[in-house]
């Protein structure tokens, strides 16, 4: 029996509930460092009734006396999730019900663009590419902003403007990486200029004006949005500093910025998404043959598209790693596409082949194909078996000790005092399960960068665990701690403490160490 369309996305929801949710409850706590900040940022709205516009958690950086919200529509959304049900339980549900939401979506783009076989595409949206499925499953605002680019793409080929400048808005409020609905959309005009000029010797004006309206209307959506955001005039200041500073200029500085900002190695996106290349290898190998072979026929219009976009998305994830959620589904997409179109054309031939290739005259392939389809089951059903493990000992690895020496930081210290914390990368633990005490710094250096030069030269320097002689008087005076919290990442940092009469170990869980800093 077939079953209708509705049937099958609501069928294909509730395997991806089934799906991600194993994925998600397989481990404890939030996956990656920033879960814990939205988590505790959505409490906080919800208890305060409004809009944060000060965060004093960041002392030492330009977020303390002008805070301004570039999540505000995931933190608004999350709120019931956190506060209804206990808030990591709550967090995670969510995590599972937008990924859910999304891989549906994704399928119901596939279905509107008469794509052959759209839950064969769907399920390679799952099951190509471990560090795609890693992704997804980051309470972070990822899963919504691939629902509003599929939106956003279909909202460009079908010419929906209503819909499309609907998204842009949001999608401003989500967080700056709407500025890649602007991306795709200057492809999807580019590419259609060139096919207009292609089919018609007259070029008008008109036709060129026509094909710019997704780039006027996501433009007019930003200004929109950016205007009236609560947070205006400062969010445009945020959002060219974000662009720039924090998502450009951490991809090409020697900053210790997050790993996700790394560029991707040829080794690395073999290794995670294999299946993701080969498809890649093929869509560009069948245009390249359409183009040459006349008699095979022209590219289609979106099949060019489609494969320029996921060009652009996968040269980037060489920039930086964790593009690779935008690079999978444009390349599944792209194949969808020209593969389909072939399908159509010559599934004759293939079916021919096949015949063939299964006929008696050619049992001695059959240990072949056997082979490669037991090679195919077991790569794919790698994946999330791999992820289970890889996130198992993710969250093992980073969140070992934290919850107990902010709780004890949090019993033990007056509140508002500063605690000195050597990675930035520890505050959103420090901030979720101690919101009492403030810290130096979090979400990114750039942040401390740009509020004081000599003050990010200092931490900087401990970070580095050079000039460790002055390190006492940089945290007890220059940033007014009195407790520092150290951990096994800094080797030559607690060798020192130990040995300086100064520091005074008082906690110790895990890999985490907490030092006092005597008064001298």
């Amino acid at each position: 029996m077939k079953l209708s369309p509705k049937k099958q996305l609501l069928l294909f929801f509730l395997g991806c509930l089934v799906f991600f949710s194993v994925l998600q409850f397989s481990f404890s706590g939030y996956l990656g460092h920033d879960a814990y900040y939205h988590s505790r940022v959505a409490q906080m709205i919800k208890e305060t009734g409004g809009l944060l516009q000060s965060f004093p958690w960041l002392q030492y950086t330009i977020l303390r006396d002008q805070f301004v919200e570039h999540h505000l529509l995931l933190h608004v959304v999350t709120i019931p999730f956190v506060s209804l049900l206990p808030p990591i339980f709550g967090g995670k549900l969510f995590t599972v019900l937008t990924a859910a939401l999304m891989a549906t979506t994704f399928y119901w783009l596939l279905q509107k663009l008469t794509v052959k076989s759209p839950w064969l595409w769907s399920l390679l949206l799952l099951f190509s590419s471990s560090a795609f499925i890693f992704r997804l499953n980051l309470f972070r605002a990822q899963n919504l902003a691939l629902l509003f680019l599929f939106l956003g793409t279909y909202a460009l080929v079908k010419r929906q403007r209503i819909l499309l400048l609907v998204i842009t808005f949001l999608y401003v409020w989500l967080f700056d990486g709407f500025i890649f609905l602007g991306l795709v959309a200057g492809i999807y005009a580019l590419v259609d200029i060139v096919w207009y000029f292609q089919k018609n010797k007259k070029r008008q004006i008109k036709k060129v004006l026509t094909a710019l309206t997704p780039l006027v209307i996501f433009g007019g959506g930003m200004i929109i949005s950016s205007l009236l955001n609560p947070y205006f005039p400062y969010n445009i200041k945020h959002l060219y500093f974000h662009l720039y500073r924090v998502a450009l200029h951490n991809s090409f500085s020697n900053l210790p910025v997050g790993g996700e900002w790394a560029g991707a190695t040829p080794d690395d996106l073999l290794k995670s998404s294999l299946f993701i290349i080969i498809l890649y290898i093929i869509s560009l190998t069948l245009v390249v043959i359409q183009l040459i072979n006349k008699k095979v026929g022209r590219p289609h219009r979106l099949d060019y598209f489609f494969l320029i976009t996921a060009t652009g998305f996968l040269l980037l994830t060489f920039v930086a790693q964790r593009l690779i959620e935008y690079c999978v589904p444009f390349v599944i997409l792209a194949a969808a596409s020209i593969l389909s179109r072939f399908w159509v054309k010559y599934q004759a031939q293939i079916k021919k082949v096949f015949t063939e290739i299964i006929d008696r005259k050619s049992r001695k392939q059959l240990p072949i194909i056997i082979i490669l389809a037991i090679f195919l089951t077991l790569y794919v059903s790698f994946i999330p078996i791999g992820n289970i493990d890889q996130m198992r000992k993710y969250v093992t690895t980073h969140t070992d000790g934290y919850r107990e020496a902010a709780l004890w930081l949090h019993d033990n210290t007056p509140a508002q005092s500063i605690i000195y914390h050597i990675d930035w990368g520890d505050f959103p633990f420090l901030f979720y399960y101690n919101p009492q005490n403030y810290y130096i710094g979090g979400l990114d250096p750039n942040f401390m960068l740009e509020y004081d030069q000599n003050v990010f030269d200092k931490w900087n320097k401990i970070f580095h665990q050079e000039e460790l002689q002055r390190m006492y008087s940089v945290v007890k005076y220059d940033f007014r701690a009195d407790y520092m919290l150290v951990t096994d990442k800094f080797p030559e940092i607690q060798i020192y403490t130990q040995e300086d009469p100064r520091f005074e170990e008082v906690y110790q869980v895990g890999k985490v160490k907490i030092y006092h800093l005597k008064d001298y």
